[in-house]
């Protein structure tokens, strides 16, 4: 039987292995070259913000200290990043605006930890009353929400890690409550996956009022039952049904289009990853998949109810990016074959492609860069092996962060004059620097408030906690020496986003050992 049965995986793997067909679902994705033609269906890209929650800028624990951003180098950003990321963010909605968006896709990681002034705040305020609200006191929600309704661009928001796991790796509450600094006095409490995904539901809905062209449909059809599937508690990301899956659909310039809103922090069916009791969640993006349980469907099981239609394009936009998907050991590569089943939303099983074209776009990397790729994939995939047969192939675009050095984002295009080939084009938006030379200027003669550091600097870019001699000097910073810097920063900027942005360019560049921006 031993014999029998080693003979019989070995047949396998040798089919495993054969050469089938690649079918390939997706045309080219280059750099846009051409002025946009009429009528250009063009949207954004935006992820990975991560604002922080500066009451808590001096938390430390197991997932946020010296050692964890040596190996992670934003663990702990410049005080003066975290305070200007939102700054940043607002720059980005505005050039992707200026760029002809149409509609913007937020890719996650909005916030740093899910604390409730990350990601919520300010957000059921009415407009009047939220511009009064200090900027640093709302979350991403509510910029992005105050922008669409200025601007009449509709928003929508895919879940990220970071958005509802502190540090984008852990559920735990003690954990959680201290990376927001939450306390009874002051409190800041951290959300659960289910707090997210009600709040980015009631989000996305929204749109119906700023465009109503841009049709949005969800899993978060029954609240109570979601709730019931989280479940109250920690691991609401390891619970089946606690996800929020959506597609998007839109005509443009006669074409039929429909965007997949995938939640990549769907983790049931996979191994944790865990070290020494301590969550590491965001090491890897998971879905659930397989038959459903109880009568509740997997996230992959609600996406083939939806994308049966055969449509024009096809395009799921993510979080993780589609390697990150794939579980790891260092020097061996992919060791499981689960997320093959990423490619059921665009196939059926015998690899026929459910429309004319297909693609990925992603987030996660902070990238330096906008990263094009191509994966091929294997059908009806179980843990080890996968069916033998045609293989479809994907291509993906990946963006990188608004707060991280050199802070991308993108606007997509598809109907660009003079080229004729098909597939997408992206446009890679940065912050507009030229009158940065000028306010560097006047910082540099500027004499702050207060005294900042063991050296009491008051002048230069010291009085903000930067220094391109000692890039990580901002990791012995005391709480004074923090709300030092929140004073001279709010001194120095005026409210201005042109001036939040070049202190924050400054500080994503000094962080990341790079030259100056500008």
């Amino acid at each position: 039987m031993k014999v029998g049965t080693s003979l019989l995986i070995v047949f396998v793997m040798l089919l495993s292995a054969c050469s089938h067909r690649t079918v390939e679902l997706s045309r080219q994705i280059l750099p846009a070259t051409g002025q946009p033609a009429p009528g250009d269906p063009a949207v954004g890209l935006i992820a990975d913000s991560q604002l922080q929650s500066l009451p808590a800028w001096s938390v430390t624990n197991l997932y946020r200290q010296q050692l964890a951003d040596k190996i992670i180098k934003v663990t702990i950003r410049p005080p003066a990043l975290d305070w200007t990321s939102r700054y940043l963010l607002l720059a980005h909605l505005e050039a992707q605006r200026l760029s002809g968006a149409r509609a913007i896709f937020y890719l996650g990681d909005g916030a740093n930890h899910g604390c409730t002034d990350e990601f919520t705040a300010g957000l059921s305020a009415t407009m009047e009353v939220r511009k009064q609200l200090p900027l640093h006191s709302q979350g991403v929600l509510a910029i992005l929400d105050t922008f669409r309704r200025e601007a009449g661009v509709p928003v929508f928001f895919v879940l990220g890690n970071h958005d509802f796991l502190g540090a984008g790796n852990t559920s735990s509450t003690t954990h959680r409550q201290s990376l927001c600094a939450h306390s009874a006095s002051q409190p800041n409490p951290p959300l659960a996956k289910f707090d997210v995904i009600e709040a980015v539901d009631r989000f996305n809905r929204g749109n119906t009022e700023i465009a109503g062209d841009w049709v949005y449909q969800s899993s978060f059809t029954d609240p109570s039952a979601t709730r019931a599937h989280c479940e109250a508690g920690e691991n609401q990301q390891r619970q089946w049904g606690c996800y929020l899956a959506a597609v998007v659909d839109h005509r443009a310039s006669g074409r039929n289009i429909q965007y997949l809103l995938l939640d990549t922090n769907d983790y049931l069916g996979v191994s944790s990853s865990s070290a020494l009791g301590h969550e590491f969640e965001g090491l890897r993006g998971a879905m659930s998949f397989g038959a459903p349980r109880n009568g509740i469907i997997s996230q992959t099981g609600w996406f083939e109810g939806h994308v049966a239609r055969r449509v024009d394009m096809r395009i799921a936009l993510m979080h993780y990016d589609v390697e990150a998907l794939r579980k790891k050991l260092p020097g061996v590569g992919a060791i499981s074959k689960k997320s093959q089943q990423f490619m059921n939303l665009f196939t059926r099983d015998d690899a026929t492609p459910l429309q004319a074209d297909a693609y990925a776009v992603s987030a996660h990397t902070h990238a330096q860069g906008l990263g094009v790729f191509r994966t091929p994939f294997s059908l009806q995939c179980g843990t080890i092996f996968c069916r033998p047969g045609d293989r479809p192939a994907i291509k993906e675009l990946n963006v990188g962060s608004t707060t991280d050095h050199p802070s991308l984002s993108a606007v997509l295009r598809w109907n660009v004059a003079s080229e004729t080939d098909g597939g997408l084009r992206y446009e890679v938006i940065r912050p507009a620097t030229t009158s940065c030379r000028a306010i560097e200027a006047d910082l540099l003669a500027y004499h702050f408030p207060r005294p900042v550091g063991a050296d009491s600097a008051q002048t230069g870019w010291a009085a903000l906690g930067i220094k391109r001699a000692v890039p990580n000097s901002y990791h012995g910073f005391k709480d004074a020496d923090l709300k030092s810097i929140w004073e001279n920063l709010s001194a120095f900027v005026k409210g201005e986003t042109k001036r939040g942005v070049c202190v924050g360019l400054e500080a994503a560049a000094v962080e990341a050992r790079q030259p100056k921006p500008y």
